[in-house]
């Protein structure tokens, strides 16, 4: 993961690249956004990911983020 990045960039940029090319940018948009939703990470979308230097959402968001069934 990237620790610069926002859990929307990071989910959004993992959709891009590991979603089949069939599929369009906006039908996998709109899958990010459901992901969001679902594992209840609407109130940090807009957050940094961060890690032990920098500051960034929390523990369990962070696992939620990582093992996001893209």
């Amino acid at each position: 993961m990237f620790r610069n990045l926002s859990v929307l960039e990071t989910l959004t940029y993992s959709a891009l690249l590991r979603m089949p090319k069939s599929i369009s940018k906006s039908e996998k948009l709109k899958r990010v956004e459901s992901l969001i939703m679902e594992l209840g990470l609407d109130s940090c979308r807009n957050v940094k990911i961060g890690d032990s230097e920098s500051k960034g959402i929390s523990g369990g968001q962070r696992k939620r983020v990582r093992s996001c069934p893209i």
